[in-house]
């Protein structure tokens, strides 16, 4: 249970992380 947990948890980050790169590529494409 505790791997399954910490898979989850990564792969929320992972998407937190894209969002972040995704929204930074949009404001630079903006500028």
């Amino acid at each position: 249970m505790q791997n399954k947990n910490s898979i989850v948890i990564m792969r929320r980050q992972i998407r937190l992380i894209n969002a972040v790169i995704h929204s930074q590529q949009v404001s630079f494409s903006k500028i």
